[in-house]
């Protein structure tokens, strides 16, 4: 009878990526909970729409073409520059 393991890895933080990528590892992001949430707050709390956008660029331009919009997100944890809001749940209410 063949025994067959099977070697799971499971990381909640993105520490050593680099290594996970080279071993060939899959590599699962989920954001769900936070972004979710801070855009039901947001919402709930007069936002009237949410328009996500992919780069930090493109979220510049719209503020310039629609200078009312507030800008909200986070790069690597932390609120971008000239941005109004991060990312947390808490800065919706």
């Amino acid at each position: 009878m063949v025994s067959r393991f099977l070697a799971l890895n499971i990381e909640l933080t993105a520490k050593n990526t680099d290594r996970a990528v080279e071993r060939g590892d899959l590599i699962i992001v989920i954001d769900v909970l936070r972004s979710g949430t801070s855009v039901i707050n947001a919402l709930a709390n007069g936002v009237k729409a949410i328009i996500p956008t992919k780069t930090l660029k493109e979220a510049y331009k719209l503020k310039r073409q629609h200078p009312d919009y507030v800008l909200a997100g986070e790069r690597r944890g932390n609120k971008p520059k000239r941005f109004d809001f991060g990312n947390s749940p808490l800065e919706f209410t």
